[in-house]
């Protein structure tokens, strides 16, 4: 098993009964189910978020130097 590391976590109350709940219903411990939310939220902001951001700041990028270039070349 890989070794852990131990952090303090706050959670709003109504949260925390929202974790209780569905860790029951999937037979998990909470511990377990915010390890295997976190991986995922991880997962999904690598592969999905982060590309749709980069892709959106480069033609941004790209759309601004096409106007500043037309400003320059304009008498």
């Amino acid at each position: 098993m890989k070794a852990m590391k131990t952090f303090l976590l706050r959670l709003p109350e109504s949260l925390m009964d929202e974790v209780a709940e569905v860790s029951e219903m999937c037979h998990t411990t909470k511990s377990a189910f915010i390890r295997q939310s976190l991986q995922k939220n991880i997962s999904l902001t690598r592969d999905v978020e982060m590309p749709l951001l980069r892709q959106y700041h480069t033609e941004t990028t790209l759309r601004l130097l096409r106007v500043a270039e037309s400003v320059s070349k304009k008498p």
